[in-house]
């Protein structure tokens, strides 16, 4: 019954979302909700807010998949009297629904302490899932701390951070997700669309989700020209100063260390940088053979969230990575299946 329960209002809730965003500013009551978060944090501009909510709505919350997602853990799937404690980032809009959606579906009921550049979705989303089901409300409490005495953690942040919360939650079952982001394998064959979209899921967000390509392997001896063209659709960026500052710094940097590298004029690309690079850098790495990028993706492993690329039947395709379904997990740890462990012990 509660797994029923769970897909149904799930499903509604991205109904609700989906009609909100198609509806004009002035009668969407979503309207202010983003305006809000875009005057609190001005890397949630109102498209990319809309980007992201349009992708929770059409693909995290769609009943079919839903559905398919909970099919594996089924006889598992009820109410439970466990309480997680969830502590979201904040790098992308609404980047902690997925963890509230696992722990709903696990049957947990979850405090929430938000992020403190992301304080207006997440309680929007669940204002609306509380009147399509007042049950939900003894689910889901907002939280300015978190107790000690929850039964198992999600957190989502930088290494140090998870570094801090992990000493601060000593004994408590714990998933603890830190610094990822994706890389992207050129081929050389790629089409102008297939271009646009790789500049999709690299400049969306302005580059800081652990889903946007950071680093790029490019065949050796590939002109840059078709990127570098489709790439300009995001030059408003640097409309953003805190953006724009960094763009000019990291540039400063690259020149004065006396270091090649390409000017996308507000972006670099750096053929000698860490991995992931800093936010308005990419990383770029030419490759003679196949080899070279399996070594490196085996080096990095604990370091990368996805791989994007025409060829490779485990790899996202382009324009894929920043339209997560709700069995893709950060860092790949399946999060229902870890809150059940709990539940069982």
């Amino acid at each position: 019954m509660y797994r029923e329960v769970f897909i149904r209002d799930m499903s509604q809730l991205g109904i609700r979302v989906s009609n909100e965003l198609k509806n004009s500013p002035v009668l969407s009551s979503l309207n202010s909700v983003i305006e809000s978060a875009y005057r609190d944090n001005p890397y949630f501009t109102p498209e990319m807010q809309r980007v992201a909510l349009n992708s929770i709505a059409n693909k995290m919350l769609k009943g079919r998949f839903l559905t398919e997602w909970l099919q594996k853990y089924d006889l598992h799937i009820h109410d439970k009297d466990l309480l997680v404690g969830i502590i979201m980032a904040g790098n992308i809009p609404a980047v902690g629904f997925h963890d509230l959606l696992a722990g709903l579906a696990a049957g947990f009921k979850c405090d929430v302490k938000l992020s403190k550049k992301d304080k207006y979705i997440i309680p929007y989303l669940v204002k609306i899932l509380i009147e399509i089901n007042p049950f939900w409300k003894e689910k889901i409490h907002i939280k300015e701390s978190l107790s000690l005495e929850i039964d198992a953690l999600l957190a989502s942040g930088s290494d140090n951070t998870m570094k801090i919360i992990g000493e601060s939650f000593t004994g408590i079952p714990s998933l603890l997700r830190g610094t990822r982001s994706s890389i992207g394998i050129i081929s050389g064959y790629e089409t102008v669309n297939d271009i646009d979209s790789l500049c999709d899921d690299i400049f969306l967000y302005y580059g800081m989700g652990c889903r946007n390509i950071t680093k790029l392997f490019v065949p050796q001896g590939y002109n840059l020209s078709m990127f570098l063209n489709s790439s300009q659709r995001y030059a408003g960026l640097t409309n953003n100063h805190d953006y724009s500052s960094l763009y000019r710094y990291h540039k400063a940097m690259l020149t004065m260390s006396g270091e090649e590298f390409t000017d996308g004029g507000f972006f670099l690309i750096s053929t000698n940088c860490t991995f992931p690079p800093p936010v308005s850098v990419i990383a770029l790495e030419y490759y003679k053979d196949y080899s070279q990028i399996e070594n490196f993706i085996e080096l990095n492993k604990d370091k990368i969230q996805i791989v994007e690329s025409l060829e490779g039947h485990d790899f996202l395709r382009p324009g894929e990575s920043q339209v997560p379904g709700p069995a893709d997990y950060a860092d790949g740890s399946d999060t229902v299946k870890f809150l059940l462990s709990v539940a069982q012990k």
